[in-house]
């Protein structure tokens, strides 16, 4: 017979129930990990917001560029 190999999951038996402690210690561990998200969350939105206006940036300097008289120094193969 082969043996299954243990998940290392203890199964709650019906005499183990949480307290209130362990409650309290798992809603204040949601509540860290809530706001360490929401600061990555105002992290990731600056340099997204910051991505863009570079973007915008180089859009403009890229229009500038390539005005009529301009576009003729450039050779075909150039990478703009």
């Amino acid at each position: 017979m082969i043996r299954r190999k243990s998940s290392g999951r203890r199964r709650a038996n019906a005499s183990q129930y949480a307290t209130k402690a362990d409650v309290e210690e798992i809603h204040r561990i949601f509540e860290e990990r809530r706001q360490w998200l929401q600061k990555l969350e105002d992290t990731c939105n600056i340099q997204f917001a910051r991505i863009a206006q570079i973007q915008a940036e180089l859009d403009q300097i890229r229009r500038a560029w390539m005005k009529p008289g301009r576009a003729a120094t450039m050779k075909p193969n150039q990478k703009r």
